[in-house]
């Protein structure tokens, strides 16, 4: 029976124009025009019968519908390039994949990699980002290695800690400027955005000591770098991690309004398998990332003044 799937290809363009908040970037990214894109979003509303964006004064915010659809898209798109990635390291020789969240790829580690694959310029090198995490993944060969928080104890599974994640409000630096908010408590009539369920501020408001307020109002985004992003353009304020969020803290892209500054609420680390712990690309990898969290360290630095201060 013939499934009763959307065009596939306008899923594609949907799911870059979501992923970017913008028709032009996403025509970028896949070497078409603006127009094309524009297209082959409006065959996909046509398909559904229902607009997936909110446009307004040029710009364009995925809405409920979209929202749902891009989870679903981006989902099953990775799953898809992950396996693609790994049957051609079958077929081309050694290779790593990591498995990572799609925000900790862009704004952390993918700005580093290139030393690594310098270094190890035969070795195969993918990123296989989701949003949870499934250590089943190992088992089933979707990647040999992992960087996480959200991992669970798990026999047979050795972690390396990395870096340690300190959690706090930000925003557009102004943004909250003359109403006379010092803590979470005046933030009633401000947007919050979270890329959570809620935890994060939950979290910051206990640290408080204050009764968390009904999130129902919130801005919800199931992916970190979106979210930070909403932040920098000032559409509301953020419970926001500091490995992620560092470089808009150091170039005055974020500011922080007030404490509290919740310490080491999270920890990032490196999983594997433990038989695997010995091969010699898994061996590599340790030793560069240990390296680079080691230099990582002044810049940690600089964001924890920053948090002191502001």
């Amino acid at each position: 029976m013939r499934r009763p799937l959307p065009p596939l290809n306008a899923l594609r363009s949907f799911e870059a124009a979501a992923r970017h908040a913008s028709f032009t970037r996403a025509a970028e990214e896949l070497h078409v025009t603006h127009g094309a894109i524009s297209r082959q979003v409006k065959s996909l509303e046509d398909w559904y019968r229902q607009p997936l964006f909110s446009r307004v004064k040029g710009r364009i915010k995925l809405n409920a519908a979209g929202q749902r659809l891009f989870q679903t898209v981006e989902k099953i798109l990775g799953e898809l390039e992950e396996t693609s990635r790994h049957l051609l390291q079958q077929g081309t020789g050694e290779g790593l994949s990591i498995n990572v969240t799609s925000a900790f790829a862009a704004l952390w580690l993918m700005p580093r990699l290139s030393e690594f694959q310098a270094e190890h310029p035969d070795l195969t090198l993918s990123l296989s980002p989701s949003r949870k995490f499934n250590p089943q993944g190992f088992a089933e060969g979707l990647f040999d290695l992992a960087i996480r928080w959200d991992a669970p104890p798990m026999a047979g599974l050795g972690a390396d800690p990395l870096i340690e994640v300190d959690t706090f409000a930000a925003c557009a630096p102004g943004l909250l400027a003359g109403k006379g908010i010092e803590d979470p408590s005046g933030l009633q009539a401000q947007m919050l955005i979270h890329d959570d369920d809620g935890e994060a501020w939950r979290a910051l408001f206990r640290a408080a000591g204050l009764t968390a307020p009904d999130f129902s109002r919130g801005r919800f985004y199931s992916d970190s770098q979106l979210a930070l992003q909403a932040a920098v353009d000032g559409q509301g304020v953020i419970a926001a991690g500091s490995v992620l969020a560092a470089r808009a803290l150091i170039d005055g892209r974020l500011s922080v309004p007030f404490g509290p500054v919740i310490k080491a609420r999270h920890v990032y680390c490196l999983y594997y398998p433990l038989h695997h712990e010995k091969t010699e690309k898994v061996a590599a990898f340790r030793r560069w990332l240990s390296g680079t969290v080691a230099r990582y360290q002044l810049e940690r630095q600089t964001v924890e003044n920053l948090l002191q201060t502001e």
